[in-house]
């Protein structure tokens, strides 16, 4: 993965989980209970919680397709 797109622009290599629930299409408690879990990486640094970019595409990739 980049760390660009294709509009030159930098891409975060980590969100807050309010950006991340937003960017990924889930609610903020799934995202929690997903880190509690084990299912969704993420760095802690003081109280704040980030998760890396690459965690939620890996997380994107192993979600079921329904069609």
């Amino acid at each position: 993965m980049s760390l660009k797109d294709t509009n030159d622009t930098l891409r975060p290599l980590a969100y807050r989980v309010n950006d991340a629930a937003k960017v990924i299409g889930l609610g903020r408690s799934t995202l929690y209970e997903m880190m509690k879990e084990g299912t969704l990486r993420f760095v802690k640094r003081g109280n704040r919680r980030l998760i890396p970019a690459d965690a939620l595409m890996a997380l994107l990739g192993q979600q079921d397709c329904a069609a």
